[in-house]
């Protein structure tokens, strides 16, 4: 896996190998990142999220799918973990986003 992520046929035999190591004790958290979440019309994310879900569908482990656009733009991927950067609220891409934005600040 990278930066630009791991083929989703891949994903089954990569978690297989990594639940064999000794030294993995606990259940792996399963992580996506949403590169187009900053842009709700664009398909990728919808089709990303169901990958995610696919591949991971009745394994242990918390999962971490939200990012600073996803919390904004997509509410449904906050899981067990999220991946808020505070640097990226201030400018948001997005007319949507930017209107929802307040609902991310201080309360």
């Amino acid at each position: 896996m990278n930066r630009l992520g791991s083929a989703s046929r891949r994903f089954a035999a990569a978690y297989a190998r990594l639940r064999r190591i000794a030294n993995v004790a606990a259940d792996p958290t399963l992580v996506t990142h949403l590169a187009s979440a900053d842009e709700p019309g664009d398909p990728k994310t919808a089709q990303q999220l169901g990958a995610f879900a696919a591949a991971t569908a009745g394994l242990p482990g918390e999962r971490s799918i939200a990012n600073s656009a996803g919390l904004i733009a997509w509410p449904d991927t906050r899981a067990d973990w999220v991946d808020p950067d505070s640097r990226s609220t201030a400018c948001l891409p997005s007319r949507r986003a930017r209107a929802s934005a307040s609902a991310c600040g201080p309360r």
